[in-house]
């Protein structure tokens, strides 16, 4: 019980679930989720909760439909609602079955008003995480996406998907004519808590065995054909044995220093967002004779800020550094693939084929 104690407390200190709220819960069938589904059960009365249930089946191995009957009894038993996904088209990789799974929260959101999502990542996963973001070269913040509460917009996530067929990148000196906008539309947004992220697998493990509770492993876990299986079973068991066997540890700590680090530097850059630039429906405008005399990293994340707004997906470090090159440079015009550069003191960024809403 200490556990259910420990994540009640967390609860309370954080105020991330309130009271009477209406829940929507992950469930794998792995020991992290269905201690949390457990443990969310022992609480519900006092907090006076109402939730569901989603299983996620990726079609990926026939022992998935055992474990989906297991979560199925489980919820029939407590009469809680069960919701059931199963994708329509082939998913052959770890990313897009996350993209996939987050998916499918955002449409039962929608449909159902669940106002919270629970997910069962411990302190493990973070690690794993963190040394996965590391490997793939990826930025600070990448390193941080595991957080107890995140928060995620919804508005847009049922619209039509559609392709950006070209970004254009222009200069002006004289923007006088263009309509001004500061800021953005407020969206709504939903969240998403991980209640035992402070709690290790090993912990869960214990609660689990101790109550005798029901489980299904989940045999794709054991396939080190995956890279966050191959993390977890190889590279931080070597790390432990030839390196710190207090490993776990250290990276937490390190996390914890990054995490304190980052959060003041994302209140910077959005800060910035709204000082350095205009934004519409359509496109941005970015004052680049202040912008290059930002720090470049600061440059970078802002750049990548701006474009994140309007969805974007091809933002890595290589596109950003085109960018920023062509502010830097005094060549008169850059082409690179279907993306134009001139290089004068004022940036409009459009997406698409946009109306003109100036004229030079």
């Amino acid at each position: 019980m200490h556990i259910v104690n420990t994540i009640n407390k967390n609860i309370t200190d954080t105020n991330g679930i309130k009271k009477c709220q209406s829940i929507l819960i992950s469930v794998s069938g792995g020991q992290d989720s269905i201690c949390v589904l457990f443990i969310f059960i022992q609480l519900k009365k006092q907090w006076h909760w109402s939730f569901g249930v989603i299983y996620c089946n990726h079609l990926w191995q026939k022992s998935s439909f055992v474990a989906g009957s297991l979560i199925v009894k489980i919820t029939y038993f407590f009469k809680i609602p069960i919701y059931y996904g199963i994708p329509a088209n082939a998913i052959f990789n770890e990313q897009n079955s996350r993209y996939w799974r987050y998916k499918v929260f955002y449409r039962l959101v929608f449909f159902y008003n669940y106002k919270i999502v629970i997910t069962g990542h411990t302190s493990n996963d973070k690690i794993e995480t963190l040394l996965f973001q590391l490997i793939r070269g990826a930025s600070p913040k990448s390193f941080l996406c595991l957080n107890p509460i995140k928060y995620f917009s919804c508005n847009t996530k049922f619209a039509k998907n559609f392709k950006v067929s070209s970004i254009f990148f222009f200069f002006f000196k004289n923007n006088k004519k263009i309509k001004k906008k500061k800021g953005t539309k407020k969206k709504k947004t939903i969240l998403i808590i991980r209640p035992v992220l402070q709690l290790k697998r090993f912990d869960l493990r214990k609660f689990l065995f101790f109550f005798n509770l029901p489980l299904y492993p989940d045999s794709s876990n054991q396939n080190i054909l995956y890279y966050r299986n191959r993390i977890r079973k190889q590279l931080i068991p070597t790390l432990k044995f030839f390196f710190n066997r207090q490993i776990s540890i250290s990276v937490s700590q390190f996390y914890t220093i990054l995490f304190e680090e980052q959060f003041h530097l994302n209140i910077l850059i959005k800060q910035l967002v709204l000082d350095f630039n205009t934004i519409t429906e359509n496109f941005f405008i970015i004052n680049t004779n202040q912008l290059i005399k930002l720090p470049i990293n600061i440059q970078r994340k802002l750049i990548k800020q701006l474009l994140q707004q309007y969805s974007i997906t091809k933002k890595g470090f290589n596109q950003i550094e085109k960018i920023l090159n062509s502010l830097h440079k005094k060549k008169k015009k850059i082409v690179y693939e279907s993306i134009t550069f001139k290089n004068l003191p004022i940036c409009y960024i459009l997406t698409d084929h946009i109306p003109p809403y100036f004229t030079l």
